[in-house]
Order: structure tokens, then sequence, then C-alpha cells
């Protein structure tokens, strides 16, 4: 079997969670994303956990419903700035 077709991610209430490619599982809960990396090529991005973990989500990998979905959920002041070019929307600003 293709170590890639292994790959898998969950978006739930809690976190986010992976599968990656060996199998092991991965999990960043909402509440500790540090940030989020946009991809050069803005059809994904990283998501860094306060425990160390990064997570990529990308089109290529998961498809544009998952990235919204994982997009939806990160709050603004957690995206880094995405780069020139990009595909991605401009974080969004908080609500006071």
């Amino acid at each position: 079997m293709n170590k890639a077709a292994r790959i898998s991610i969950v978006v739930t209430d809690d976190g986010l969670a992976e599968r990656d490619a060996d199998g092991d599982g991965h999990l960043i809960p909402w509440p500790e994303v540090e940030a989020v990396v946009p991809a050069d090529d803005g059809r994904g991005y990283q998501v860094v956990g306060r425990n160390m973990c990064g997570i990529v989500v990308h089109e290529e990998l998961y498809g544009r419903r998952a990235v919204a979905a994982v997009r939806e959920r990160i709050p603004a002041h957690l995206w880094l700035a995405p780069p020139p070019g990009s595909r991605l929307p401009a974080p969004r600003r908080p609500v006071d």
C-alpha cells in the first residue's frame, strides 16, 4: 500500500486530528493552536499546536472542503500573513 494513501484528517468540535503516512496519530485541540502558516501556493496551510505538533492542511491532500472546514475554526489573530499572490483570503478580523 502506498504510504500517502494512509493519511487522513478529522475536523471535530474539539480539535484537528491527523493520521500520517506512518499511521501515527496527531491531535491539536483548537484552544492549543498557536499559529497557522499559509502555504506559498495559497492552497493550504500548516496548523501549529502548542504541543509542537504541525498538521498540513492542503487542497491537494484533502480537498477544498476540508481546507475551508479547518479555516472556519481558526481565530483571525492566529493566522500569519498570507504570502503575496496567495489564493487564500486574508485572515478575518476578530469581532469585538
